[in-house]
C-alpha cells in the first residue's frame, strides 16, 4: 500500500535515508530449485552510500511520475534493484533474489517494511507531532493498520507460513518526540491507559510496546562469541560436511551462508561503482544439477565470486603482481591514492545448465509395450553404497552423457554461447570504456565445452554467427580439471593450433593461448599435451610454484582437521578401500618445494607446435601437493576446489600480463 501527503505550512524535520537488502531469506531462487519464500527475511544489511543516493534519487524520479527504472548496485555493478518489485538480483548471472527496503523508518535497527513505514510517516507528517510536542503535554497518536489487515483488505492471502504480533495485529503509534513512536496493539487495554505516560518515558522503559525511530543511525554489526566460534567450527570440520553431504545429509546452510556472503562481501561494499578492467574472465561450469543438489558448496556463481575476491586480495598482498598490471609511470603517480590495489581483473559466470531441458530422472522418451521406460537412468544402473569418489564419477558422467548425446549437445553449446554474448554485451553497455582482452575459464565438463566453441570460430570475421560463434577475440582458454584430453582421444583428434592443423583428425581452437591446469590429484583431469604430439607423453607437465607466503586452500583445510581424525583407523581403512592413497602416511606433509625430475629435451618441431597453442611453449600445468593423498579432500576434494586456491589465482594472474606487457 503506497501513501502520497501533502506537507503542511510548517517544515518536517529531515531524516536521514539509508537503503538497505536482506541476506538470509531470498525472495526466489533461479529456475531448478524448485523454491517458494515461506518466511520473511530478518537481516539486512545498508547499501553503501553512493549505492543508496542512487536508489534513493531513482525513486523519488519514480514517485515524481517517471517510468521506474533498474538501478545499478555494488561493485562493478553487478547487481540490478528492480524498484517496483523492491528486488536485488543479479546482473550477470541466475542468482537469488533478495528483498531490499527504503530504510526511513527502523525497529532494531531495522528498515520497517513499506506498508508500515509509509503509514507512519505519512501520519507524522499529517499530525506534525514534532510541531504539536512543543506546545502541548497530549501525546500525539494516530492508528496503524497491520500489514495481515492490509492484504486482507486488499482481497489478499498472506504470503508467509507465519505472521508475528507485528505484522498481525493493528497498532496505535504514540509519537514521542521528532524521531520516536510506542507502537502498542490496538486491542491492549494495559497499552491505551498508558498512552499519556508513554512519551514521557525512556524508549528502554516502555514495556509492551515497539519502540520505533525515524531516520537512519548508523549501528555497529552484532558479533557474538559464540557465533564466532561457530563460524570457525564450521571451516575446521570440513571433512564432516563433505561427509555429510555425500551420505545425503547435507542441509541449505552453506548454499545461504555462500549467497550471502556473495551479497555482503566487504570488498563489493567498498568498491561500489566502476573501475578500470584489463581483463573479462568469462567462466563456463560442468558439473550439473545432482552434485551441486547432493554437495551443497557446488555453487558455481559463488564460485566465481570468491574466485573475484582472492584476485583482489592476493594482488594487494603481493607488490609482483602491481608491477606486472601498472606501469612505472602510474605506479609512481597512484602510490598513496589507493587506485593500486585494483587488479584491473572481472570474473563473471555463465549458467548454463538450468537452461537445457534435461531431467536427470527421465532422460530418454521411449518407452516398452507396457508403459515402462525402455533405458533406465544413470542412478538406476548405479551400485548401491558405493564411495564418495564413485558418486564424484557418477555425477560427472552424468554431464558426459548429456553432452555428448547429439540431441543435448547443440543445446548445450548454443545456451552458452548465447548467454556468453549476452553478458559481454551488458559490461560493454555497462562499461563502455571497456578495451581489454577477453578470457574463457571453462572448469571439468565446461572446459570441453569451451574447446569445442572456440574450434568452431570461423577465420574471418565475416563469417561469424552471433547465434553459434562468440562475437568476441579470446585471448586466453583456462581449462581447470579437465577431461579434455581422454574426450579428444576417444574421438581419435590431435590437439594443434590454427596454423599447425595439416589434417582432418585434429581440434583447432581459435585462441591465443590454452592452459590445461589440473591437481595430479583429480580423478576428472587429464593431459593435453600427448594429443599434440605423442613426443610429449614422456615429459612432465610444467608444474605451478606455491604462491608466496602460502599453501594452497587444499593444505590448509586439511591442516586444520583434528589429528585424532587424520589418524582414525576406520577412515583410513575407508580411504584405502576408496582407492585414495596410502591412508599409513598419517598426514604428514611432504616437501612443498617441487623435487627436481629431469625432463627430455624437446625437438623444435614439436616446440613449435606447442608454441602455437601457447607463447610459454608449454598447455599442461600441474598445481603442487603439499600432502600424500591420504582423504577424501585430496581426490574429490581437489576437483571443485580450483577457484579457492591462491596457487591457481597466483598462477592466472602471471600469465594475464605476458612479459612483454610487464
Amino acid at each position: 500500500m503506497k501513501f502520497f501527503f501533502a506537507i503542511r505550512r510548517y517544515s518536517t524535520p529531515a531524516a536521514a535515508i539509508r537503503w538497505f537488502y536482506a541476506t538470509d531469506i531470498p525472495v526466489s531462487k533461479p529456475k531448478g530449485f524448485n523454491y517458494k519464500q515461506t518466511e520473511r527475511p530478518k537481516k539486512f544489511i545498508p547499501f553503501a552510500r553512493t549505492d543508496s543516493d542512487n536508489l534513493e534519487a531513482a525513486f523519488r524520479a519514480w514517485k515524481n511520475g517517471e517510468s521506474p527504472k533498474e538501478v545499478a548496485v555494488n561493485e562493478d555493478q553487478l547487481f540490478d534493484c528492480n524498484l517496483e518489485k523492491m528486488i536485488m538480483r543479479p546482473a550477470y548471472w541466475e542468482g537469488p533474489a533478495y528483498e531490499i527496503r527504503r530504510g526511513l523508518w527502523f525497529l532494531d535497527n531495522m528498515p520497517l517494511p513499506a506498508p508500515i513505514a509509509d503509514q507512519l510517516e505519512h501520519k507524522y507528517r499529517e499530525l506534525g507531532p514534532f510541531k504539536e510536542l512543543q506546545s502541548s503535554d497530549e501525546p500525539v497518536t494516530a492508528e496503524i493498520a497491520s500489514e495481515v489487515s492490509l492484504y486482507e483488505r486488499e482481497g489478499r492471502k498472506w504470503p508467509f507460513e507465519k505472521a508475528t504480533d507485528f505484522e498481525k495485529e493493528d497498532k496505535i503509534a504514540v509519537f514521542k518526540d521528532h524521531k520516536t513512536a510506542f507502537m502498542i496493539s490496538k486491542d491492549s487495554t494495559v497499552g491505551k491507559l498508558q498512552i499519556k505516560n508513554f512519551y514521557k518515558l525512556p524508549a528502554q522503559q516502555v514495556l509492551g510496546a515497539d519502540t520505533v525511530t525515524r531516520g537512519y543511525e548508523k549501528a555497529e554489526p552484532k558479533k557474538t562469541e559464540e557465533a564466532s566460534e561457530e563460524s570457525t567450527d564450521e571451516e575446521k570440520d570440513l571433512l564432516t560436511s563433505w561427509m555429510k553431504s555425500w551420505t545425503g545429509q547435507a542441509s541449505n546452510e552453506r548454499f545461504q551462508k555462500d549467497m550471502e556472503a556473495d551479497y555482503t562481501s566487504p570488498n563489493i561494499i567498498a568498491n561500489s561503482g566502476d573501475r578500470e578492467v584489463d581483463h573479462l574472465i568469462l567462466c563456463i561450469h560442468g558439473i550439473g544439477q545432482t552434485l551441486s543438489h547432493r554437495f551443497a558448496s557446488v555453487n558455481f556463481a559463488h564460485d566465481c565470486n570468491n574466485m573475484r575476491k582472492h584476485f583482489k586480495q592476493l594482488f594487494t598482498h603481493n607488490p609482483k603482481y602491481v608491477k606486472m598490471a601498472y606501469s612505472e609511470e602510474e605506479i609512481a603517480r597512484h602510490k598513496n591514492d589507493g587506485k593500486l590495489s585494483n587488479c584491473k581483473v572481472q570474473v563473471l559466470p555463465i549458467i548454463w545448465r538450468f537452461d537445457v531441458d534435461f531431467s536427470l530422472d527421465k532422460i530418454f522418451d521411449e518407452y516398452e509395450p507396457d508403459g515402462h521406460p525402455r533405458l533406465p537412468t544413470l542412478n538406476q544402473i548405479n551400485i548401491d553404497a558405493i564411495t564418495p569418489l564413485r558418486h564424484l564419477a557418477a555425477d560427472v558422467v552424468m554431464d558426459i552423457l548429456l553432452f555428448y548425446e547429439p540431441r543435448f549437445k547443440q543445446q548445450i553449446l548454443s545456451s552458452v554461447v548465447k548467454y556468453a554474448n549476452a553478458i559481454y554485451d551488458k559490461y560493454l553497455e555497462r562499461h563502455p570504456q571497456f578495451d581489454g582482452k577477453i578470457s574463457l575459464l571453462g572448469h571439468s565438463l565446461g572446459s570441453a565445452i569451451c574447446l569445442d566453441i572456440l574450434c568452431s570460430q570461423p577465420d574471418s570475421p565475416e563469417d561469424l554467427d552471433p547465434r553459434k560463434h562468440l562475437k568476441f577475440p579470446v585471448e586466453n582458454f583456462f581449462g581447470l580439471g579437465s577431461p579434455n584430453g581422454v574426450f579428444k582421444l576417444i574421438q581419435r583428434h590431435n590437439i594443434r593450433a590454427r596454423d599447425s592443423a595439416n589434417h582432418e583428425n585434429v581440434s583447432s581452437p581459435k585462441v591465443g593461448n590454452y592452459y590445461n591446469i589440473f591437481y595430479p590429484t583429480d580423478p576428472v583431469a587429464y593431459r593435453v599435451e600427448p594429443l599434440v604430439h605423442s613426443f610429449l607423453a614422456d615429459v612432465k607437465p610444467q608444474t605451478i610454484a606455491f604462491e608466496d607466503d602460502s599453501l594452497n586452500s587444499q593444505i590448509q583445510s586439511l591442516a586444520e582437521l583434528p589429528n585424532n581424525l587424520i589418524n582414525n583407523e576406520y577412515l583410513r581403512r575407508a580411504i584405502n578401500f576408496a582407492g585414495l592413497g596410502d591412508a599409513a602416511q598419517n598426514g604428514e606433509k611432504q616437501d612443498k618445494t617441487p623435487k627436481h625430475t629431469e625432463q627430455k629435451e624437446i625437438p623444435d618441431h614439436v616446440k613449435k607446435l606447442l608454441e602455437g597453442l601457447n607463447r610459454t611453449g608449454r598447455v599442461d600445468y600441474s598445481l603442487p601437493q603439499g600432502y600424500f593423498d591420504i582423504d577424501l579432500i585430496s581426490a574429490v576434494g581437489s576437483h571443485i576446489q580450483y577457484f579457492d586456491d591462491r596457487d591457481v589465482i597466483g598462477f592466472l594472474l602471471t600469465q594475464l600480463w605476458p612479459p612483454d606487457t610487464q
